[in-house]
């Protein structure tokens, strides 16, 4: 079943409405007109916004996604999902799951993940921690390398900030024998200077790899991947930029296996990954951050019959932690965690339910119980309402735990408490969607000042976040459009203060226009709305406008990406600067 699975895996804006769209990254596969969450699907070459982009702005003004970045390519970044920042959602990569325990919130940085090395993806919005446990409160983000393709590809280009870029893409596909996908890329840029008045700029560097190859046997399949990045990248101290020796040099390196047998009845399947992770920082901060995970799962899916699917799991998962920074240092640090989830999908046409239940045991605050229940009612062929409501929780990090100077090893895990509603439509040249959700968030760990001179993490907050997200896509002969927009509210329930970096409205239009088969040309425009930053610092909105163009001649593409073509002046956090105008020109070679 997974075979087929694999083999549906492809899509295109020309089958944008196309029924035999799925989603893996629940675990059951399950088609998208199926899905009870508000769910996206993206291919990496054409959706996007162009190969000189990370993992987090790839998404950006996407319903209830935003991003920032302070300065150019591989600065520092975060995004936000449904109110919430990186932490809160879960991000893989074929079978990797992407984190970093040495970080205080254990994040992976999004702006160091190119997405070149990766062919599509899949954003689930809402709670997962059924499926996943911790950091799976706003969602799952999931990349895949494999396509349903044999092609080879090299693409080479550069632009703005002295930026130069090289891709190889390998991808070699034989039904029922075999998949293989190999991506390699190489970035280097001057960059920007972070701050608005610094006195140079930024520079940043990297080489990436991502092998994935899974092996189809009569009855099973096995996979295997490798990950590496290395990145080197200029930092700023606070308040100042230095000319030289701002330098953080991050090493990522991760392998992963899965192996899937089928039976008549029931799947089988076992998987592991190692990701390691080791960042070293120059001036103005010296220091050396050295953290893996270990995490393996094994999963039993049930079919007893056409219309109910049960998915029983259990999963280990190991986070170390050993950091030298001259003043808050972790030794050694590490976490134990074991799980047990059940999940099911009942389609009773025309009434969709899911249940799932999840059991953590964990060694720093003992059992933690995850719930799911989703309902869905296709109102007609077309047309599906649903609704979902769980229970999820983020676990406290190696340094909330562990800091010497800040660390609490009494902390217990945030919880979250979640419902959406979800309506969407779909007609032969267009598709209608939105959604409301609403968050709140108890014991929610924060960062505390408990004495004139002491700083401690505690259980201490409250947070409410709600709002609406529709979408509009239009589709029809040479014309595509399609408009997201999100409007987020959200406080501190103790407090009373406002949602720190979340903006109260993003607003994403696209307009793309394909006089030929073999070419386009799309106009992106993406509305940030006012914000607030640390301190309660008020940021204004802004607006601004990107360009693509694309052709196609015999093994050849060529592509032009407009940047903030308004030169628009604008931060994302308060005090650094971001880019201009940019103009970055790719060409692509199949071989």
């Amino acid at each position: 079943m997974l075979n087929q699975a694999i083999a549906l895996l492809v899509f295109y804006p020309a089958l944008l409405f196309s029924q035999d769209y799925i989603v893996t990254a629940k675990k059951i596969v399950t088609p998208l007109d199926s899905t009870l969450s508000n769910t996206d699907l993206y291919n990496n070459s054409i959706d996007q916004d162009g190969p000189l982009n990370s993992l987090q702005n790839t998404y950006s003004a996407e319903n209830s996604f935003y991003s920032t970045q302070n300065g150019a390519f591989g600065s520092s970044g975060n995004f936000y999902l449904r109110g919430l920042d990186s932490s809160f959602t879960k991000i893989l990569i074929n079978d990797i799951e992407l984190k970093d325990p040495s970080t205080p919130f254990q994040n992976f940085p999004g702006q160091l993940f190119p997405t070149g090395l990766y062919s599509h993806s899949e954003l689930i919005r809402g709670t997962q921690s059924t499926l996943y446990g911790t950091e799976s409160v706003s969602g799952i983000l999931k990349l895949h390398s494999h396509n349903q393709k044999n092609e080879n590809l090299i693409m080479f280009g550069g632009g703005s900030f002295s930026t130069w870029i090289n891709t190889i893409n390998i991808h070699r596909y034989q039904k029922n024998n075999y998949n293989l996908s190999l991506d390699t890329s190489y970035l280097k840029s001057e960059g920007i200077s972070s701050y608005n008045n610094g006195s140079e700029n930024d520079p940043f560097e990297q080489a990436a790899f991502n092998f994935y190859l899974t092996k189809f046997f009569t009855h099973s399949d096995l996979s295997f991947g490798a990950l590496y990045l290395d990145s080197k990248q200029e930092i700023d101290s606070f308040g100042s930029d230095l000319v030289d020796n701002d330098q953080s040099t991050t090493r990522n390196k991760g392998i992963s296996l899965a192996y899937s047998y089928y039976f008549d009845h029931f799947d089988l399947k076992f998987s592991q990954f190692y990701l390691k992770n080791q960042r070293k920082d120059s001036e103005p901060s010296p220091g050396y951050y050295d953290s893996h995970t270990l995490k393996s799962d094994l999963q039993i899916q049930a079919y007893q019959n056409s219309y109910i699917t049960h998915l029983f799991g259990i999963d280990y998962e190991n986070n170390y932690a050993n950091t030298s920074n001259g003043f808050d240092n972790l030794s050694d640090k590490k976490n134990e965690n074991s799980s047990i989830y059940y999940n099911n999908q009942i389609k009773l046409t025309p009434y969709l339910l899911e249940l799932g239940l999840r059991e953590e045991q964990n060694q720093s605050f003992n059992n933690f119980t995850s719930y799911h229940l989703g309902l869905g009612y296709n109102l007609s062929q077309n047309t599906l309402l649903s609704a979902n409501y769980s229970r999820g929780f983020k676990s406290p990090t190696l340094y909330e735990l562990y800091s010497p100077s800040y660390g609490n090893s009494e902390l217990q895990p945030t919880e979250a408490f979640t419902y959406d509603i979800n309506l969407k439509q779909k007609f032969e040249n267009w598709e209608f969607k939105i959604s409301y959700f609403n968050t709140a968030l108890k014991n929610r760990i924060e960062f505390n000042q408990i004495s004139n001179t002491d700083f401690q993490y505690l259980n201490t907050g409250r947070t409410k976040i709600y709002g609406w997200e529709p979408q509009i896509t239009y589709q029809k002969g040479l014309w595509k459009y399609q408009s997201s927009y999100t409007e987020t509210s959200g406080e501190n329930t103790e407090t009373g203060e406002q949602l720190l970096k979340v903006p109260s409205k993003l607003w994403k239009n696209l307009i793309e226009f394909s006089p030929r088969e073999n070419s386009f040309v799309s106009l992106i425009s993406r509305y940030v709305g006012s914000r607030y930053d640390y301190g309660m610092v008020h940021m204004p909105s802004y607006h601004i406008l990107d360009s693509r163009y694309s052709y196609k001649n015999g093994r050849y593409r060529y592509n032009l990406n407009f940047e903030n073509l308004l030169n628009k002046k604008y931060q994302d956090s308060a005090s650094y600067g971001t880019k201009g105008l940019g103009l970055y020109g790719t060409i692509e070679i199949s071989i």
